[in-house]
């Protein structure tokens, strides 16, 4: 399996692509929830836009060993774990309007934001917030405001 293209499904369920190691792209417009260690061990995605995904997610990437970047436009809290060994991770994007919760810094577990070559793009407006923010501060370090890398962020 290299691909998923799902465009209608609007839930991934726990473990539906765990150890996928070829998979290369996600599509899932549509998809709402996803559920914990959906995508562990996908060590060939390297890019992952949960465009309409607001729910927690919580395990759903460690060890996603190639996943530079994520995007999370609507993702209001990140779990334990989410991230973690995700050795390539250089910008996790959240657009949401208010600081999202971070339940635990092992959400970052050995990847580049804990060792502080990856950053976490915020709204300009929320830089000073996310840097006091509960578990957030750990990396106060690492966040940078969305618009002024747009070339990263697409803005």
């Amino acid at each position: 399996l290299t691909e998923v293209d799902v465009p209608n499904a609007t839930k991934i369920e726990t473990y539906a692509f765990y150890g996928c190691s070829a998979l290369e792209s996600i599509d899932i417009p549509s998809v709402r929830a996803i559920g914990n260690y959906a995508f562990q061990k996908c060590t060939t995605l390297t890019e992952v836009c949960l465009p309409l995904v607001s729910d927690r997610i919580i395990y759903t990437f460690p060890e996603c060993t190639n996943l530079a970047k994520a995007d999370l436009p609507c993702v209001t809290s990140i779990g334990a774990e989410t991230f973690s060994k995700c050795n390539a991770l250089a910008a996790v994007i959240l657009r949401v309007d208010k600081v999202c919760t971070l339940a635990h810094t092992n959400a970052f577990r050995y990847t580049p934001i804990e060792d502080g070559t990856g950053y976490i793009y915020v709204h300009k407006a929320l830089v000073d917030s996310y840097k006091v923010a509960s578990n957030w501060s750990t990396f106060a370090a690492q966040i940078r405001a969305i618009e002024d890398y747009t070339d990263i962020t697409g803005g």
